[in-house]
């Protein structure tokens, strides 16, 4: 009967997922709703594309793996994961200003990648500390053996 459920997955990880078009000029806000922020997953610039009349080929909330065009974009920002390290990683919450890192003047980089309406995203993971990963297997075990005791009460 409660072969289904399982400790495994106590949610010691989350998402964040943060996109920006690169004509605001303000910080990014990142913040947990639980645990502290961890390790920088992705980011880049997803170029304008006019004929299709949106960011690229991925929409307007791509937030992933870069490909060829993206890389190509994202070539102009410099000294993301050193300022990323030092205002958010570790902490519940931070601004992160990306804006102060992308050259524009780049030859290798088309005009393309800098259209109001091209986009910078960015993804990182929330992580719960171990104490906190603890509690919420000892509340699963409570909630477990609650359950397990009014099973047992209500088939007698």
């Amino acid at each position: 009967m409660f072969g289904s459920l399982t400790l495994g997955n106590l949610h010691s990880k989350s998402k964040i997922c943060l996109t920006q078009f690169l004509s605001l000029d303000k910080p990014l806000n990142l913040k947990c709703k639980s645990g502290v922020i961890d390790d920088l997953e992705y980011f880049g610039i997803v170029p304008y594309d006019q004929n299709q009349n949106k960011s690229s080929s991925f929409g307007n909330d791509f937030c992933g793996k870069r490909d060829e065009k993206i890389n190509e974009c994202s070539q102009s920002i410099n000294g993301l994961y050193e300022l990323y390290n030092q205002q958010c990683k570790g902490k519940k919450q931070c601004s992160i200003n990306f804006n102060s890192l992308i050259d524009s003047n780049l030859n290798v980089t088309p005009k393309k990648c800098f259209n109001k309406f091209s986009y910078f995203y960015l993804q990182s993971e929330c992580t719960l500390s171990h104490d906190t990963m603890m509690q919420n297997k000892n509340l699963s075990l409570i909630i477990l053996f609650i359950g397990m005791l009014m099973a047992t009460i209500y088939s007698i």
